[in-house]
């Protein structure tokens, strides 16, 4: 269920909390957390007055994703819980929606790696899979007009990749991160091989018991890419 509160978001604070996530993330990477926690502070707007808030549901994602990465879940789901309140239901949001659903099911997945997989944990990753799920079908109509597009191609096969890792459907899993090698058209890509590849393939060994593989493959992916918060919070986890 969606709610919304009638804030009106400023171009000008939008543009400042995303600058400011975008500084968090820069010492995020250079593996400076406390001042990382000090700008995503900042970028979701939690040093101003309850009744003053507004928020940027961008930079609120981006902030949910960092308290994942270094284990603190349940602070990264009160961010999307306040961050779902200032989106409201609009064509324009499709994506952002899009983008929430998602993180709250990593978000659910990697806590109920570490923390216990319940039938309450197994409930909430499935919900979230499937409004994930349900937004995409709204925005491209079908997973395969989705995946056409062969600038985002291996992207997107890794979110649906990892969708099908949170809900344990590993063989559909496995067939989504098989295809991104032959992939050579992405622009998201940073490197010239694939570490999102890496990963994926280890969260599946990691789910099927073979650690040592797992540690492996993320160690492959944390030397190609360099520092990678969340192959390495799973391989300190391993």
């Amino acid at each position: 269920m969606k709610f919304y509160v009638n804030a009106k978001l400023t171009p000008e604070n939008e543009r400042l909390y995303v600058l400011y996530g975008n500084i968090a993330e820069i010492y995020h990477q250079a593996g400076d957390i406390e001042k990382a926690k000090e700008y995503y502070q900042m970028s979701i707007g939690a040093k101003k007055s309850y009744f003053m808030k507004n928020k940027s549901v961008r930079a609120s994602i981006k902030a949910a994703e960092f308290y994942r990465d270094i284990g603190n879940y349940s602070y990264a789901v009160l961010i999307l819980d306040d961050a779902i309140r200032f989106c409201d239901d609009t064509e324009a949001n499709i994506t952002k929606w899009k983008q929430i659903y998602f993180t709250y099911t990593t978000v659910y997945f990697d806590s109920s790696v570490y923390h216990g997989f319940g039938r309450k944990e197994k409930d909430d990753i499935e919900k979230y899979a499937k409004m994930y799920m349900e937004e995409l079908q709204k925005e491209y109509k079908s997973e395969e007009k989705w995946l056409s597009d062969l600038r985002y191609r291996p992207a997107r096969l890794y979110d649906l990749a990892i969708i099908s890792i949170c809900v344990r459907d590993l063989e559909k899993a496995r067939h989504y991160l098989e295809q991104i090698p032959d992939c050579k058209l992405c622009v998201m890509c940073e490197t010239c091989d694939c570490f999102e590849y890496y990963f994926g393939m280890g969260l599946i060994a990691e789910l099927e018991g073979k650690k040592e593989e797992a540690k492996k493959l993320y160690e492959k992916a944390i030397k190609i890419k360099g520092h990678y918060p969340c192959a390495e919070h799973h391989l300190e986890k391993l």
